[in-house]
């Protein structure tokens, strides 16, 4: 009894863990989008979200330019679009871990 208890509450706990890691994703995806210097546009539309682990969700390009226009380069200044996006998702998962295990 006892046992199925435990495997009921880790099941559940995956499942709610899933569903943070993907609104989380999600809205970091949003604020990324809206950060990323446009010229053509091609760098925020290959921006998206990718699953990639239980509670576990990335923001990921496949955009060769993707790395030097966030952190700049000898001939470009930087355009951060990822960093505002880390920094909202980091104080997001500070407050829910305050709110939830205040001791």
């Amino acid at each position: 009894m006892l046992e199925d208890n435990w495997a009921s509450v880790r099941e559940q706990f995956a499942r709610e863990s899933d569903d943070l890691s993907t609104n989380l994703a999600e809205r970091g995806l949003e604020i990324a989008k809206e950060h990323a210097p446009v010229d053509t546009g091609r760098l925020r539309d290959s921006l998206h979200t990718e699953h990639v682990g239980s509670g576990e969700t990335d923001i990921v390009t496949d955009v060769e330019y993707a790395e030097p226009q966030e952190y700049g380069s000898e001939r470009n200044p930087a355009h951060p679009y990822m960093t505002p996006a880390a920094v909202y998702t980091t104080q997001e998962v500070d407050s829910i871990a305050g709110r939830t295990y205040t001791l």
